[in-house]
């Protein structure tokens, strides 16, 4: 994000309309300084804190581009004497400023600072500016001496222009003395303001102000509305049918974008009340974190001016600040007194009831788990056009991309992403508003918690959903995947010590959610679900309106811990490994020659032996609780717990019996791989192939998946890895089967230029042949997932049953367009109706398409098996980096890379895509050359 600054300070007479003051420049008789402030706090200090903030937002109703006026008033409380006041703001033109002390008897909840008390307040009302062209010319008119280009710069975002004004106002006072203001008469007065490094400004007052006293700050801005999703920005959602747009402005402040609006304490330990007036025209609707009081109109241009300001007594911090306005169309439903309600264009929203369904299902989940009822009279939902993120869990009115949010036509993919990313904001209402990270550094409390939460109360809210499995295979802040990435070397801790805005914009990752979300996950198990949640109520009740850091969860949880007379009660000594370092460890499996006892050794996992070296020293406390063909138990708790707690630990155990596998990390609880003797793993798929539903589905996963990985380090050979796919056939659960492909992919990938490709196709069609048919039975989430997985690997291999039965939908939907193709194969029926040469372009339809039906179209346009298939097609641009790319991701031996670089001399791009990627490459042959003697040795032995 582009974090340069532009600031302009301008005072104006205080009551000056903006139309006096555009003819009254010269008599404006304050100074803005253009020096920097010797202020290297990257942190505001505390010697001001914000009370109340009240802002009265007038957007421009003519654009693009787009403006708004704002004026914030801040109620201050003194902490300690101090002669400045600093804020954080960034790209505003500043209008005034207004310092004013308050009486001692000042009471919050009954004093207001908005002008609009009464509807007849409201008749005079004007806005401050019409358009952007007569801004501009504003604009312009303040300088004295300043070039257009810089005020272009500055309307871009992308300058700062400072302006010494120190005119007397000769039009008021003709001997040349400026007059005083009520400002001054009232004892205070800003008296320079400057810019500060970190996005902020600093104001200097004439006199200190004074410990325990209360003051007010009002300050006028105006600022430009962003087409990126930044501050205050615009987007605009299309009808499909009509073409039609319409006009959405919303906000984004996480986590340090509120200061692009108004000047403000924009860190989260900065609390306050909020409340706000919104303008807007009178065929649209405004929505923010309160609920709308009342609606004061229309003014003298025809607007009205909506009034949110009850409750007046929840803090929250300014992140969580939102408002949109828009011509939304609105579903509404109520959780006991609780109104829920989802806004978005008419064209989705009565299909929007997913939103609403699971947004009040949260809120009576986490009320009774937390036993903290929700804070706010209503919890709406918007539909934006676009945003950075999929969901943003503003305290009241979470906002929700349109792209995230898919109503029609949808595929049981988007179905968990979307109920789980509502159960993710609805748990934030709680875990990240109702108490905040203290700093961004704890930004996984918020992330990782969330995380967590909603995949667990998916599960308890819809059980038969079986969502909850669905945190290991996810491809988006999955497990799995997030073991992959920390086992990099450029991983980093989930707890990051961040100072400027860009480095907390980078913690935003698959660290902070997942592995913020498994260790989580891990810690419920060793403490037990009851410790748990009350570990996280005592937490929330004690920080409740206020923020905490990690060490303070871990002070919750360890006294509920004492508390419940658990064996483990020292949460911080456990889990600031987990949090403070990179990487994870994996633990070695040793069993006694007489199966009484077992030795665990652990060790850091990660890509190079530079980087073990370097955290040999790193000793994590691991959870470790085993089962065996014996005992097969695959529910424990925390009583069943193995503790390593050394590098290596040796334990007495009683449930092994001779020739018996042992099984450690059981249902996966533990953010560790784990690894075995060569005996224990032959055990183990031996078991696989004779009965495998005898071992957990998360299990089989796991033991797929930790196999492969293990592989690729070094620590075990390709056999006992390929060894875990053999009884793929008889599989008939999504977990491993989704866990499989990925790997089979790469398997795939490696071997699709060599000449063993075709007997790597025979197999897989062995393995899939009897899934498949299986497959076709569908009626639970899973299933359904299932069978998307199986018939794009079965169509792919050329299943004869697969490609026909595919052409027979596809057939019937062309011949019917009111025989809809099922979401979760769409993809897959399209891509094999272009490859048998039957499909018919979608612009040849009657209706207008599903907006999965054009990704569709999109992708099945690239449907072809072999980067060679793709050559015989046009020499254009994009068809040309489609080719490299899908050559370099099968390049696995030199001859290849050699002939690879022997075609692309044609080709200036696909060299430099070439030269790109060559540490994959180089990896990828070097990973080859270990194992293919034992994957052709593999792929050509005799099977039934």
């Amino acid at each position: 994000m582009q974090k340069l600054f532009s600031l302009i300070c301008l005072y104006l007479s205080i009551g000056l309309s903006q139309a006096k003051a555009r003819s009254d420049y010269d008599a404006v008789a304050k100074e803005c300084t253009t020096s920097l402030s010797d202020f290297p706090d990257i942190r505001l200090p505390g010697a001001l804190r914000p009370e109340r903030y009240h802002l009265d937002i007038v957007p421009s109703t003519n654009g693009p581009p787009y403006i708004f006026h704002c004026t914030t008033t801040i109620i201050l409380i003194c902490n300690e004497p101090t002669e400045y006041i600093r804020l954080h703001s960034l790209n505003q033109l500043f209008l005034s400023i207004r310092l004013e002390l308050l009486p001692d008897d000042y009471i919050f909840t009954n004093n207001w600072t908005h002008a609009y008390q009464h509807e007849t307040d409201i008749s005079n009302h004007t806005s401050p500016f019409y358009n952007f062209d007569t801004f501009y010319e504003f604009v312009k008119g303040r300088f004295v001496g300043t070039q257009n280009s810089e005020v272009d710069q500055f309307l871009a975002g992308n300058s700062t222009i400072f302006e010494e004004l120190n005119k007397p106002n000769e039009q008021n006072e003709p001997n040349g003395k400026a007059s005083k203001t009520e400002r001054e008469i009232s004892g205070y007065s800003i008296i320079s303001c400057s810019q500060t490094p970190h996005e902020m400004i600093e104001m200097q007052v004439n006199k200190p102000l004074t410990t325990g006293r209360v003051y007010k700050l009002e300050l006028k801005t105006m600022s430009i509305i962003t087409s990126d999703s930044i501050g205050l920005y615009h987007a605009a959602f299309t009808d499909k049918v009509t073409g039609a747009e319409s006009d959405v402005l919303t906000t984004m402040f996480e986590p340090t974008r509120a200061r692009y609006v108004f000047p403000c304490f924009d860190e989260p330990d900065f609390k306050a009340v909020f409340t706000a007036t919104i303008t807007r025209a009178e065929n649209k609707i405004s929505i923010m974190n309160l609920p709308r009081r009342m609606t004061l109109g229309p003014d003298a241009n025809g607007n009205y001016v909506d009034v949110f300001d009850e409750p007046r007594d929840v803090r929250m911090s300014t992140y969580l600040l939102t408002f949109a306005i828009g011509e939304f169309d609105s579903i509404e439903g109520n959780y006991n007194d609780i109104q829920t309600r989802v806004f978005g264009h008419r064209s989705f929203i009565n299909d929007a009831q997913l939103i609403l369904d699971v947004t009040k299902l949260g809120l009576e989940f986490f009320e009774h788990y937390f036993q903290i009822p929700y804070v706010f009279p209503k919890l709406d939902s918007v539909v934006v056009p676009k945003m950075d993120f999929g969901g943003m869990e503003h305290w009241g009115l979470v906002t929700y991309n349109r792209k995230a949010a898919i109503f029609e036509n949808i595929d049981s993919y988007s179905f968990v992403n979307l109920n789980t990313l509502v159960a993710h904001e609805v748990a934030h209402q709680w875990f990240g508003n109702l108490v905040s990270p203290s700093w961004w550094d704890d930004l996984w409390l918020n992330e990782g918690f969330a995380t967590y939460m909603m995949y667990f109360a998916m599960d308890k809210m819809s059980p038969d959903l079986q969502i909850a499995d669905l945190f290991f295979t996810s491809p988006v802040r999955g497990i799995h995947e997030v073991m992959t990435v920390d086992q990099k070397n450029n991983s980093h801790p989930i707890y990051v010590p961040v100072k400027e805005p860009q480095e907390i914009e980078e913690i935003f990752d698959v660290i902070s959610y997942a592995k913020g979300g498994a260790v989580i996950k891990m810690m419920a198990f060793f403490l037990g679900e009851g410790t748990f949640q009350n570990g996280l109520k005592r937490y929330l009740i004690k920080h409740s309106f206020s923020t905490a850091s990690h060490n303070d969860l871990w002070v919750a949880l360890s006294e509920q811990a004492k508390e419940d007379g658990l064996p483990m009660t020292d949460v911080k000594s456990v889990m600031d490994t987990w949090i403070l370092e990179p990487h994870y460890p994996v633990v070695m499996v040793t069993i006694a020659d007489d199966m009484s006892s077992v030795c665990f050794e652990q060790s850091v996992f990660v890509e190079t032996a530079g980087q073990e070296s370097r955290a040999d020293d790193v000793i994590w406390q691991i959870p470790i609780a085993c089962t065996s063909a014996t005992e097969l138990d695959f529910e424990k708790g925390p009583d069943d717990i193995m503790w390593l707690q050394e590098k290596r630990q040796c334990f007495a155990i009683d449930i092994l019996a001779p020739g018996d596998w042992l099984l450690c990390n059981v249902k996966q609880e533990g953010f560790y791989r784990v690894n075995y003797s060569l005996e224990n793993w032959r055990r183990l798929t031996d078991q696989l192939n004779l009965d495998h539903t005898v071992i957990h589905s998360i299990n089989r996963a796991q033991l797929i998946n930790d196999a492969w990985e293990l592989n690729k380090m070094g620590h075990v050979t390709a056999s006992v890895a390929l060894e875990t796919l053999e009884y793929l056939e008889k599989e008939a659960e999504y977990l491993p089967w989704k866990t499989a492909s990925l790997h089979l992919e790469y398997l795939d990938q490696l071997l699709q230029l060599s000449r063993h490709y075709g007997q790597f196709r025979i197999y897989m069609k062995s393995k899939l042949e009897r899934v498949y048919c299986k497959s076709s039975h569908r009626s639970t989430l899973q299933q359904r997932m299932l069978h998307r997985t199986v018939t794009r690997w079965a169509c792919e291999f050329d299943l004869p049953s697969c490609i026909q039965d595919m052409l027979d939908i596809y057939t019937a939907h062309v011949q019917d367009e009111n025989i809809q193709i099922e979401a979760d194969i769409l993809n897959t029926v399209f891509c094999v109706a272009e490859r048998e040469g039957q499909y018919v372009p979608l612009s040849k339809r009657k209706e207008a398409p599903f907006q999965n039906e054009v990704d569709a179209e999109m992708l099945a346009s690239g449907c072809v098996r072999t980067p060679w298939e793709i050559m015989e097609s046009t020499a254009e641009p994009y068809t040309t980096v489609l080719f490299v790319q899908e050559l370099v991701e099968k390049i696995s031996t030199q001859w290849e890379l050699q002939q690879a670089k022997n075609v692309l001399n044609i080709d200036d791009v696909g060299r430099a895509i070439l030269v790109q990627q060559k540490g994959l490459i180089t990896a990828r042959i070097n990973y080859w050359e270990e194992i293919q003697d034992e994957v052709i040795s593999w792929l050509y032995r005799p099977r039934e």
